[in-house]
């Protein structure tokens, strides 16, 4: 969906890679989140 969004908008292809990263972090740090409990448990 992001890599369509930025080739309809080139212009602002570094903010919608920026704003892609961000969200895979956000992302990254749920699941991390999930793979620690279920260790836990």
């Amino acid at each position: 969906m992001a890599n369509e969004w930025i080739e309809v908008c080139p212009a602002d292809a570094e903010a919608g890679v920026m704003s892609q990263s961000g969200m895979v972090i956000i992302w990254a740090g749920k699941l991390a989140r999930v793979l620690l409990s279920s260790y836990e448990r």
